[in-house]
């Protein structure tokens, strides 16, 4: 990767608009057209490894940076909102750069990013092969010098160790997950291990054996450990431990889903004695990937890519239930299938959607594509094109990879890269979402709904086709909070205290939500 070019993609998949548009496609309300290029990446290699929301909506994407001395840092990016530049984060320009911050001056590959609920950010990845690194930043961005010693924990490990997600379960403790090449036997053999952290960075000797748990991976298959993957770590609910974790043996490639209590113990009751397994037949199995999500009622959503007996590169999405038994009546497989392997993610949301994200490679080039279905596992047809949309900024193509992340009322962000002989920078773009307030159908707000007077300084009058009874409205800004509701006097709409602006009238009539644009 030395000596190219290289952009950073971060598609933001927007459930906000300020105009009524299709579900699936760019919002051009959003920046310029959709999308934004301004923040200058790296030049020497760069690799996005996670996407969060803030809860005050701010967008944070980590990702690993190459250095022209072949070491590493994190850099950080955060953006406001509506997709601008977020200038009190960092040193102005709203990134962090762990290493070239002379404040800050750490190594680190920063391969796992997560938020405490007091909006620090914890940072872990390795620094050498035999050293693991955990860095805390404040809110703004500044090395958090309170947390461990000086704001990082570092650990150094007899062998080869690397840390490749991080979590943070609801009292703030720290929950980091990797592998490691361990003597056993007489032989190196694959070790996945958990390490859990206090709030404030101290090694929490109550969580499994003095802080950690780990286990052998070749006991359980016979893997190498060249072929183990840790694709996902996941907390639930009642902060109890899952990890996604791929394999292949011979011909076979292995998919296997493990839990954990929240205090580390092993959990037997899970699948079968606490792990669940899928397999593929597989003609060389030398790449897998797997993504994992946790629904509302805790089935869990899953996806897995091996390589097929024809050399070719498929994935199918299945579920679990909460106890990790297969869900028979849930089967998704992805069509088109590739002889490049693609790293797809799953993401279920609070609303009950499920979102697949992959690549596709239209022409030559590459872009980001979102398949959407219903909790079934049904297409929806109203996003893109029969639950599919391609996401293509201006022909730009982009890479490999692509990482996502949802906010609680539907927004969607992917972030990717992308290699360019013309430099190295952050793109950002905005796409309208399923649940977007203003993913609807302007034909059909036209025949059914009537607004009136629109625009309007005061009282908006509402009606529906053939006096249809209106049982509730919800008034919703363009960031997409419910400024108010209305379950009583349903037929008008008061705007009179409200800013000047464009608003979203959604309107509840028995089974059926309709949505309008309203002006004030």
């Amino acid at each position: 990767m030395k000596n190219q070019f290289l952009f950073i993609i971060i598609v933001v998949v927007f459930s906000i608009n300020a105009t009524a548009q299709l579900a699936g496609t760019l919002n051009t309300g959003f920046s310029q057209d959709g999308w934004d290029a301004t923040i200058f990446g790296n030049n020497d290699g760069f690799y996005v490894n996670k996407t969060l929301v803030q809860p005050d909506g701010k967008i944070l994407v980590c990702a690993r940076a190459y250095l022209q001395s072949q070491e590493q840092q994190a850099v950080i990016a955060r953006y406001n909102p509506n997709g601008t530049i977020d200038t009190s984060f960092g040193g102005g320009d709203g990134i962090v750069r762990s290493k070239e911050d002379t404040a800050i001056n750490l190594h680190t590959s920063a391969d796992g990013m997560a938020l405490q609920n007091n909006g620090k950010i914890i940072v872990a990845g390795d620094v050498y092969s035999k050293t693991e690194r955990i860095i805390r930043l404040n809110i703004d961005g500044s090395i958090d010098s309170t947390f461990a010693t000086g704001g990082f924990i570092d650990i150094t490990r007899e062998n080869s160790a690397f840390i490749f997600h991080v979590a943070v379960q609801s009292d703030n403790k720290i929950i980091v997950c990797g592998k490691e090449r361990r003597l056993a036997n007489e032989l190196v053999e694959p070790f996945v291990f958990l390490w859990r952290f206090t709030e404030n960075g101290v090694l929490d000797t109550s969580f499994g054996k003095e802080g950690m748990v780990s286990y052998n991976s070749k006991t359980w298959l016979g893997t190498s450990e060249i072929l183990l993957s840790i694709n996902d770590l996941i907390l639930l609910p009642d902060d109890s431990i899952l990890i996604n974790q791929t394999y292949t043996v011979a011909a076979t490639s292995f998919l296997m889903l493990r839990k954990f209590k929240a205090n580390g113990t092993f959990d037997a009751s899970f699948g079968i004695n606490g792990e669940a397994i899928k397999s593929e037949r597989s003609k060389s199995g030398s790449y897998n990937y797997s993504s994992s999500s946790v629904q509302q009622n805790g089935s869990i959503v899953t996806s897995f890519t091996s390589q097929d007996e024809n050399l070719m590169y498929t994935t199918s999405i299945y579920r679990l239930n909460a106890k990790g038994v297969k869900d028979k009546s849930f089967d998704i497989k992805l069509e088109n299938p590739s002889s490049i392997p693609d790293l797809v993610q799953v993401i279920a949301t609070p609303s009950e959607k499920i979102y697949v994200i992959k690549k596709v490679n239209p022409s030559g080039l590459s872009f980001d594509e979102i398949h959407c279905y219903d909790s079934d596992g049904k297409p929806v047809e109203t996003f893109g094109k029969n639950g599919i949309a391609v996401i293509n900024q201006n022909n730009k193509s982009t890479s490999y990879d692509v990482y996502a992340a949802v906010c609680s009322n539907g927004t969607i962000y992917l972030a990717s890269d992308i290699l360019t002989n013309v430099g190295q920078h952050l793109l950002i773009s905005n796409v309208i979402g399923s649940d977007s307030t203003l993913a609807i159908s302007d034909e059909i707000a036209t025949n059914e709904i009537t607004v009136f007077p629109n625009p309007t300084n005061g009282i908006a009058t509402i009606s529906l086709k053939n006096n249809a009874l209106i049982d509730k409205v919800e008034l919703v800004d363009s960031m997409g909070k419910i400024v108010t509701v209305a379950t009583e006097n349903t037929a008008e709409i008061d705007l009179t205290t409200y800013s000047s602006g464009i608003y979203v009238l959604k309107i509840y009539s028995g089974e059926r939500i309709f949505q309008k644009k309203i002006i004030r």
